[in-house]
């Protein structure tokens, strides 16, 4: 603090934990020009209580999207939809050796909604 002699002391604790991510999607073809797509994931977060790096909470993924088969037989065009979120504690970085109360943990959402377009052109045989 401004005009105060008291040492604060800073340290950092960065440390990851192992976690196991996993998925699982498909794909059905519906005829020669259309096929259907999608998946699911989660990801675990590696945050190590204590330590002041990565996120504290886990993310989930849904997929689906299809492809199209141009009727040229020589492009493919795809599109998808993407949604991922999570929700979780966020670990405090730095805490005031002045404060009279230890800190609430703020909590936080994440969530993300992408699109994606895509095209694959092969030349004639």
């Amino acid at each position: 603090m401004a005009g105060e002699t008291t040492t604060i002391p800073l340290t950092f604790q960065g440390a990851a934990g192992a976690v196991f991510d996993y998925g699982a999607g498909f794909e059905q073809q519906v005829d020669e020009k259309l096929r259907f797509y999608a998946g699911a994931a989660h990801n675990g977060s590696n945050w190590v209580p204590g330590a002041e790096t990565f996120a504290s909470w886990d993310l989930t993924h849904l997929t689906v999207g299809l492809s199209l088969r141009a009727p040229s037989r020589r492009a493919h065009l795809a599109f998808g939809v993407a949604y991922a979120w999570g929700k979780g504690a966020l670990p405090p970085l730095v805490s005031s050796p002045f404060a009279a109360a230890p800190q609430p943990t703020p909590q936080a959402r994440f969530w993300q909604l992408s699109a994606s377009v895509g095209a694959t052109f092969h030349a004639e045989e």
